[in-house]
């Protein structure tokens, strides 16, 4: 039987009735088509209505599907082959480059039982900014940024020839995504009743963290009490999400405020984008960060790929204008985007390794690995 009630890492609990998953209704989440906002020739009504339907959307569910996102699709396939190459990889070429031996927890992250949180049957890899795939930064220098930015990483990258195009996959789609995501807080903006280009300096330079993720099939069970899940529930970590699901295969479920689990299927040319915890405490939770999960009975593999998009990691994260009704504090304390992400991070990897009294300094510096079989080799490449 489930839990209950999911807490999230601010202590706010939602409540589950069941595990078992049933269709969407009818705009139950919605389908958002934004080129209008993205058009330089739309009318203000035609903005305004995309406005108000993410409004809607970001505070009474917190998931929507967008399309008009302008994404061409031979990029996001080409991003999901050069992974599928990665991935096919043996585990000692792919252990090269194990997440916990970057104290920003990038590259691969290997499945239930290696190592890893019980529960979660998927493998993963995970890369962050770099200056080079940011189209709109003109100053490519990565050591500039990191001697810029104390809570950025470097990136870890497979030495094997057969993922050598991995990272520019990646970067061309990461890149795009990235565009639009500065793109999509100009309606955040609005829908939020701030200034069109209110976030607009705290994401010049955004603290963007991609994954790319794999997923075996798991074998068809009448229930799910041996916590064997794609992606245990669980809710964004930065402001928000922009999830590209592979093929046709409906693994993603969401919880609604009723607590019943509802699937999330791709849909032909849209992308998913739900809202995360960051930009929800920014809000004072106007906008809802909604619990969600993955489980693929589908007797097929299946990939994803989401980029969680947050502001400048320097940025201060505090209630935002318009957000605390009158006569009221603050539902939480202000904090650093970078350690916040950084925090939520190492919780989630680490576990009960994970001690929040621990300083900021020492999780950005000091690698905390478990060991790994086999033990990483020094041919993994780091940028």
């Amino acid at each position: 039987m489930a839990a209950d009630l999911f807490e999230d890492y601010a202590g706010n609990a939602r409540k589950i009735a069941n595990d078992q998953a049933r269709k969407p209704g009818f705009n139950e989440i919605p389908i958002v088509d934004i080129a209008p906002f993205l058009k330089e020739d739309s009318t203000e009504e035609e903005r305004s209505k995309v406005v108000e339907e993410v409004r809607y959307a970001c505070t009474n569910v917190g998931f929507l599907y967008i399309k008009g996102h302008g994404l061409p699709e031979d990029s996001m396939d080409r991003a999901f082959d050069e992974a599928r190459h990665f991935f096919d990889l043996s585990m000692e070429e792919k252990m090269e480059v194990y997440f916990k031996n970057s104290p920003q927890f990038r590259g691969y992250e290997p499945s239930k039982g290696i190592h890893h949180a019980q529960g979660d049957l998927k493998e993963a890899f995970n890369w962050g900014y770099e200056p080079e795939a940011d189209p709109l930064n003109e100053n490519k220098d990565m050591e500039a940024y990191l001697a810029n930015n104390d809570l950025a990483g470097r990136n870890v990258w497979p030495a094997s020839a057969k993922a050598a195009n991995l990272r520019s996959a990646l970067f061309d789609y990461y890149g795009r995504v990235l565009c639009l995501g500065r793109q999509m807080i100009h309606i955040f903006a609005l829908a939020l009743y701030l200034p069109e280009t209110y976030f607009d300096d705290a994401f010049k330079v955004p603290g963007a963290l991609g994954r790319i993720l794999f997923y075996p099939s798991q074998p068809p069970a009448s229930d799910l009490d041996d916590g064997t899940i794609g992606v245990t529930a669980h809710t964004d970590i930065e402001c928000f999400t922009f999830l590209r699901q592979g093929a046709d295969i409906s693994c993603l479920q969401v919880l609604n405020r009723t607590g019943e689990w509802v699937e999330a299927p791709p849909i032909p040319g849209t992308l998913v984008l739900n809202i995360g915890d960051m930009l929800a405490r920014w809000s004072n939770d106007r906008f809802i960060s909604t619990v969600h999960r993955v489980i693929n009975r589908t007797g097929e593999t299946r990939q994803s790929l989401p980029i969680f998009f947050g502001p400048h990691y320097s940025t201060m994260i505090t209630a935002l204008p318009g957000c605390v009704p009158v006569g009221e504090k603050p539902k939480y304390a202000p904090i650093q985007a970078g350690e916040y992400v950084i925090r939520r991070l190492a919780r989630s990897r680490l576990g009960k390794k994970y001690n929040e009294e621990v300083a900021l300094e020492t999780l950005v510096s000091t690698p905390l690995a478990a060991p790994v079989v086999p033990s990483p080799v020094a041919t993994a490449v780091v940028a």
